[in-house]
């Protein structure tokens, strides 16, 4: 059935973050302290937007940074993996429940009923049978359909009301700072159409059906990334960086009126300010980088630079247990001919492209 298959690899994957190699050929923000200045910081200035044209590419380009940062700057960091607190998580979540270690993988486990409850080092899994149905049919952890964005209020609770509760939650299981949350509205009517489609297409066998759907299902699903410095900061999985999305939120929960169907949290960063103010190049210098390496391609074609965000990219050090947080432009870049977008990555520091 594919409910055990999709547990399986969920739990794979957070393992798979959690022991992942601790390599990755960027340069650390740590190198460029001494072009840091610690008074009279003037701010950076970016603007919100960089219209610009250099040969096939076209720069009409939303720069997506909070005015905060343009004001006030962003100081050198590092970052560790936060480590999970199993007794803090069980207390707040399932105080009733007692963990028992897995004789299959290397964790405390328990598993009773509908439920199954997993604590790695640096990761945590929490999931139902119901959490099958969910995940399934909304498609939650990959390309989540946007229709489940449109805002509802649910009988149990309002969305800030739920929201609260899960962030207090976080808080009370000493995963505390600042959060950059999504917020998903898990109807039971949706869900039950799109239920239907699924099956009338063969993506899901009879078996593999919910019984029913009913109010009592409807649930918030919170897509939950961290922020520090107020610049939301972008996760690893394993030794590799994704597109920052909801599908790859390090932390989900899916919460109804009789509480968690389901809590994942993958790896998380406990950060801390540690130097001097970050020197970044200016965005000017960011389009060169782009337009120097989309005018090296044998075509025709043209591209269009969409928008620029500002990211942290917790960076390891070669030899530690210890990451320097090093500011990353995640730019979205759009073929004018196909229309497919890809996404290029650009130290902020450096203004050199960096790797996935």
């Amino acid at each position: 059935m594919k409910k055990k298959n999709i547990i399986i690899l969920i739990l794979s994957g957070l393992i798979l973050s959690a022991c992942g190699n601790d390599s990755l050929d960027i340069d650390s923000a740590q190198s460029y302290v001494e072009n840091s200045n610690t008074e009279n910081f003037l701010g950076y200035n970016f603007p919100n937007q960089y219209i610009e044209e250099v040969d096939n590419v076209k720069f009409d380009t939303n720069i997506i940074i909070s005015d905060d940062i343009n004001e006030n700057g962003l100081k050198e960091a590092k970052a560790v993996k936060h480590n999970i607190d199993s007794e803090s998580i069980m207390n707040t979540f399932f105080n009733d429940i007692e963990l028992s270690k897995s004789d299959e993988y290397d964790m405390d486990c328990y598993e009773d009923g509908d439920i199954s409850i997993y604590v790695y080092d640096t990761s945590f899994m929490m999931t139902s049978d119901d959490a099958y149905y969910y995940s399934w049919v909304a498609d939650l952890g990959n390309d989540i359909n946007e229709k489940y964005k449109d805002k509802k209020e649910f009988s149990f609770a309002t969305d800030d009301s739920a929201k609260e509760k899960i962030i207090t939650d976080l808080n009370d299981a000493n995963f505390t700072g600042d959060f950059e949350i999504s917020t998903y509205y898990l109807d039971d009517t949706m869900l039950e159409e799109d239920e239907q489609i699924l099956y009338n297409e063969t993506l899901l066998d009879k078996d593999d059906l919910k019984d029913s759907w009913d109010e009592e299902d409807d649930a918030y699903y919170f897509a939950i990334h961290q922020k520090f410095q107020d610049l939301p900061v972008q996760y690893p999985d394993g030794d590799v960086f994704y597109e920052y999305c909801d599908g790859n939120a390090p932390i989900t929960a899916i919460e109804r009126e009789d509480g968690y169907v389901q809590l994942m949290i993958g790896n998380t960063f406990d950060f801390e300010i540690c130097g001097e103010y970050l020197t970044l190049k200016d965005f000017s210098e960011i389009a060169n980088t782009i337009a120097f390496k989309y005018g090296q391609l044998l075509t025709d074609a043209k591209y269009t630079v969409e928008s620029a965000k500002l990211y942290y990219r917790p960076t390891p050090i070669d030899g530690l247990e210890e990451y320097d947080m090093v500011p990353i432009w995640q730019c979205d870049i759009t073929d004018d001919t196909s229309g497919t977008t890809s996404i290029m990555y650009i130290n902020a520091i450096t203004g050199e492209e960096v790797a996935c």
